[in-house]
């Protein structure tokens, strides 16, 4: 992963960003291809882990009542 730091929101911008770039019109090397696969594939698991360590948050929250 970037050794900035990450966040939810920055990484489904650039997922979403990747996607376009995928979806769209002009042609990209195979290369190119596989390196945005592997960085779409990071991120979706980047978000995979977030989104399941704030559900655990929030079922702590709503446990404890």
């Amino acid at each position: 992963m970037e050794q900035e730091q990450m966040d939810y929101d920055k990484a489904i911008r650039e997922l979403n960003e990747i996607v376009e770039s995928l979806d769209g019109d002009t042609p990209i090397a195979m290369q190119e291809y596989v390196t945005k696969a592997r960085r779409a594939k990071e991120l979706i698991l980047f978000c995979q882990n977030y989104l399941h360590q704030l559900d655990e948050e929030f079922q702590q929250v709503f446990n404890a009542e």
